[in-house]
């Protein structure tokens, strides 16, 4: 990340993650725990920690010492409350309407929209 920043980084761990959600997407019915759920869980959680510590980096990154603390604590509380609590209400209407396969593929979509903006 030093030496190309972290755009590279999101956008292989944005990829990565469309990818992970796909793969659960296609998941079918009864699904094979280690090819069809762990596989892509593993890939997922391994992608979305890289993405949530390079994000934290960058938040706190142009602010002064004495303040990175309260900057971390404002960008948490606003993922928590825009990412964590918007998103479940919007997988949960999604997987309401159209079951798993459609909240998955929904979450796949919109993360390769964040893939594509990252790069811009």
């Amino acid at each position: 990340m030093a030496r190309r920043g972290p755009q590279p980084l999101l956008a292989a761990c944005f990829a990565g993650s469309t990818l992970a959600l796909a793969w659960l997407a296609r998941a079918p019915e009864p699904a094979r725990y280690l090819t069809d759920v762990m596989l892509p869980l593993l890939v997922l959680g391994t992608t979305m920690c890289l993405v949530f510590m390079v994000a934290t980096r960058l938040a706190v990154a142009d602010v002064d010492g004495d303040d990175k603390g309260v900057a971390s604590g404002i960008f948490e509380t606003s993922n928590h409350l825009f990412g964590g609590a918007v998103g479940v209400a919007l997988y949960a209407t999604v997987l309401a309407a159209g079951g798993y396969t459609a909240a998955f593929a929904t979450a796949a979509g919109l993360t390769l929209v964040g893939a594509v903006f990252v790069r811009a």
